[in-house]
């Protein structure tokens, strides 16, 4: 006859079932991958960098690493004034330039991967992106006296440019887009022009590829504007004045201009302040938009090449970044949240016509 198991070797292979199963148990999630701003410089002789940068807004606001080495640097050639760089899905930062191959920097991976270049040369200037990096669609063409036509960049199979279903612009929107922004419905692009042939607003559905003009009037910022579900508005830098505007969305078959407002100046992040107060030099800001109604201002602020001594030095910048929030108080005003975050350094600069931007991923 078998002898029975003791006590204490039932309770050791209770304990053996218990750890059995206790491993099977899910585990919990992993904490979200911390995120980073990487900043776009053009402080390399040969082509740009891209520095990887920390935010701290729990601690003392500081954001650190400007000063360290590049996580990347991109060579271009000096002749070349198109670089652009955008934010694509999968956490990369996309460079599209004319003639050149276009380059996928993988902040995950720190990985750099080279793929076919923009097919014709960027028209106008017009690059849009599509929010959560999902396309880049850009305006081409082969030559002045050639059709221009949409070419998509999408992650999807790969990173390749194909051509879009979408129709060329009318002749008023090639001159110059001053501002653009995407519509919350993810496919419809609002888009500003200036130039000689008069000022407007147009739409382009990027699903049925057709365009419509809304009116005269233009959207109150430049560049690309920022649509935030909280605020239930587009932010942006405004045409004029060093602040921030929030700007109703407008009808998508409207043509009445939105209504918007400016943040008052009071409420300016301290560090960007600074550089508005400095005098001379010429100045350029971009906005980021990091998500939750959280944005980042880079403002860049041309130094001259005299170090006092009248001994001439090659050009530098003052670059300031900026974190803050943005919310609406009872009043209805736009005002900057109590958390913020701000860091600034002095780099050189190569192209006095590019300006420093940066990407939170």
């Amino acid at each position: 006859m078998p002898r029975r198991r003791r006590d204490d070797d039932d309770d050791d292979g209770g304990e053996a079932y218990r750890r059995h199963h206790h491993d099977k148990r899910p585990r919990p999630p992993a904490p979200p991958q911390q995120k980073h701003l990487y900043l776009v410089l053009d402080d390399w002789d040969r082509g740009y960098s891209i520095h990887k940068l920390d935010v701290d807004l729990d601690d003392a606001g500081v954001i650190h690493g400007g000063g360290g080495g590049p996580a990347v640097r991109f060579a271009a050639p000096r002749s070349s004034c198109d670089a652009r760089f955008f934010p694509m899905r999968g956490d990369s930062v996309v460079m599209v330039s004319d003639a050149a191959p276009t380059l996928v920097y993988d902040t995950g991976a720190a990985a750099l991967t080279v793929e076919s270049p923009l097919p014709g040369l960027l028209a106008g200037g017009m690059a849009i992106a599509m929010p959560g990096g999902e396309r880049l669609y850009a305006l081409t063409s082969l030559g002045e006296r050639f059709p221009r036509a949409f070419e998509v960049l999408s992650t999807g199979g790969g990173w390749s440019w194909k051509n879009a279903p979408v129709a060329p612009p009318p002749p008023p929107v090639e001159e110059a887009v001053a501002a653009y922004a995407v519509h919350p419905d993810g496919h419809t692009v609002f888009v500003s022009t200036s130039g000689d042939g008069g000022g407007g607003t147009y739409t382009v559905d990027t699903k049925r590829g057709e365009w419509r003009r809304h009116g005269g009037w233009l959207l109150p910022f430049h560049g690309q504007g920022f649509f935030d579900a909280e605020l239930d508005a587009w932010v942006g830098l405004p045409r004029h004045g060093d602040t921030i505007c929030a700007c109703q969305v407008p009808s998508r078959g409207g043509a009445r201009p939105p209504e918007w407002d400016t943040m008052d100046d009071d409420d300016v992040v301290p560090s960007w302040k600074k550089s508005r107060r400095r005098p001379g030099g010429r100045r350029r800001a971009t906005l980021t938009y990091m998500g939750d109604s959280k944005f980042c201002v880079v403002d860049c602020v041309e130094c001259d090449g005299d170090d006092g001594g009248g001994v001439v030095t090659p050009p530098q910048c003052e670059v300031h970044v900026a974190v803050f929030g943005l919310k609406y108080n009872r009043r209805g005003e736009l005002k900057a949240t109590a958390r913020r975050a701000a860091g600034s350094f002095r780099v050189p600069k190569h192209f006095s016509w590019f300006s420093p931007v940066a990407f939170w991923m």
